[in-house]
């Protein structure tokens, strides 16, 4: 008898699961090709990305910017040949870093879909990776919140629910339902805000990628875009599973064996926290 798959049919909550970490790396796709091809500021990758966000987690139960740095390092240095890494960067020189960062969001959400406080400070370690503003930072934590959202309840209305944020006047303003005027900088908050925008106002991920080349998004935006499509509407309803002439089934594969483990992890972790006396949620 063959083994199980790790997103059988009927189990939404884990489609919607692999749809945000698959739609995390469409998106990187779609905007590696709308920028014409790969270039430095593509790294790190997005797969790569939440694979190792994925393993830190689960090895070590915390996210350490450092840590999380080494392994995509030495990875991309094994990869290349270089059998070690002996120094990861000069801490007192911040390098600049691609969107592939962003991934990482669909992986922190799963694991701590239940746990927002510990969700919102692992996406300010991933913000630290990006060297992210401020505002960008906030932009992070309220993506975090609308991924978890989504995928509890797989509906979009109940995902980007208006909710007061104190903090920068735009991410507020995002986070309020609200949308930025068309001149705002491509940065972070402005990605958030077409994400949103965009899964609200359309059901297909090909006319929102559209969209975004239309307007010069950032990867960022495309990023999110497709996070938050995945995780509102799963895997199997985008075509990231079925024959579809966009499924990677490499990607696939490996991206629904790291989802696996982390609902497994998340759940017995909601399931320990349930069964410990005297903890209050």
């Amino acid at each position: 008898m063959g083994a199980l798959p790790l997103f059988p049919q009927g189990d939404p909550g884990r489609d919607r699961a692999l749809g945000a970490l698959l739609g995390a790396a469409r998106g990187a796709r779609e905007a590696r090709r709308f920028m014409g091809g790969t270039t430095a500021a593509d790294w790190p990758d997005a797969q790569a990305v939440m694979i190792h966000t994925a393993h830190a987690l689960l090895e070590t139960g915390t996210l350490a910017p450092a840590d999380l740095l080494r392994r995509l390092l030495t990875d991309w240095a094994q990869g290349m040949g270089r059998p070690r890494l002996l120094r990861v960067t000069d801490p007192d020189r911040p390098q600049r870093t691609g969107h592939g960062f962003i991934a990482g969001l669909a992986v922190i959400s799963i694991l701590r879909k239940t746990d927002r406080r510990t969700a919102q400070q692992e996406a300010i370690h991933l913000a630290a990776l990006l060297n992210a503003s401020p505002a960008e930072t906030e932009a992070l934590e309220v993506a975090s919140i609308f991924i978890r959202r989504a995928l509890l309840s797989g509906d979009p209305a109940h995902a980007f629910e208006p909710m007061e944020w104190e903090g920068d006047e735009r991410v507020a303003a995002v986070a309020e339902g609200q949308s930025l005027p068309t001149d705002e900088p491509r940065d972070l908050v402005s990605a958030l805000d077409q994400a949103r925008t965009l899964i609200l106002n359309t059901d297909s991920l090909t006319i929102a990628f559209d969209a975004l080349v239309r307007v010069g998004a950032s990867p960022a935006a495309f990023i999110m875009t497709g996070m938050f499509a995945g995780a509102v509407r799963g895997a199997a309803d985008l075509g990231f599973i079925a024959n579809h002439p966009d499924r990677h089934p490499a990607t696939t594969a490996r991206l629904e064996a790291i989802g696996g483990q982390l609902m497994a992890r998340a759940h017995d972790a909601r399931a320990s926290t349930r069964s410990s006396p005297g903890t209050h949620r």
